[in-house]
């Protein structure tokens, strides 16, 4: 028996995926489906840095938390600062992007300079970026998925996550920036969607351009 052969006919596959991705084209993005914005700025990581310092100190040593340890954390962060909640109670799947308000080309590559320089300097997994990216005109920092527990990501892109999952670890560096200013908000998609999260993910992230992040494979 041949693996390879001449006669191998991909119309059935073809033909699915054209099916599969026609549903697309009834998706829409509606105000109600987006979040309103949350605002992360200096005040806010310079508190979560004195507030956490004993967790931060013990995830930058590879240590892992229990689930009971995992709970408090997540109840120690809405009690300081309760205006999160919305994220925390968010279950579904959801597109979520974290913007950079009055962006100007100086800033976006004092942010990957600024970045790249904490990446390399720290331990663990962080998310990809490219200094040239700074020229694209984009109000975007990172866009990503998530099929639940939206508030997993966003802590660990705070920097309150486990040091090896990949992220922006923003405790990090962001006090070396204090004119930035991020808001993060999120699209809430429903279950049948889930199947097309990724290819919802790619075309927004190519629409916006963020700055930091793995580039879409949406040609």
């Amino acid at each position: 028996m041949k693996l390879f052969h001449d006669s191998i006919n991909f119309s059935e596959y073809i033909n699915n995926r054209k099916d599969f991705y026609s549903k697309l084209e009834s998706f829409e993005v509606t105000e109600e489906m987006v979040s309103p914005q949350f605002r992360i700025d200096q005040q806010l990581i310079k508190s979560v840095s004195e507030n956490f310092r004993d967790e931060i100190s013990r995830r930058r040593e590879n240590q892992k938390f229990n689930n009971t340890e995992n709970r408090l954390l997540k109840e120690k962060f809405l009690g300081l600062y309760p205006h999160y909640e919305p994220i925390f109670e968010h279950k579904q799947a959801a597109i979520y992007n974290f913007t950079i308000v009055n962006a100007t080309t100086e800033l976006r590559k004092k942010i990957l300079t600024t970045f790249i320089e904490a990446k390399k300097s720290g331990s663990g997994w962080w998310s990809q970026a490219d200094i040239n990216r700074s020229i694209i005109e984009t109000d975007s920092l990172y866009i990503g998925k998530v099929q639940g527990a939206l508030q997993n990501r966003f802590l660990q892109h705070l920097g309150l996550g486990h040091d090896y999952t990949t992220a922006l670890k923003i405790e990090r560096w962001l006090s070396s920036l204090p004119e930035l200013e991020l808001h993060f908000s999120y699209i809430m998609i429903k279950p049948q969607w889930i199947p097309h999260l990724t290819d919802i993910e790619n075309v927004i992230w190519k629409h916006n351009t963020p700055l930091i992040g793995k580039k879409t494979s949406v040609i």
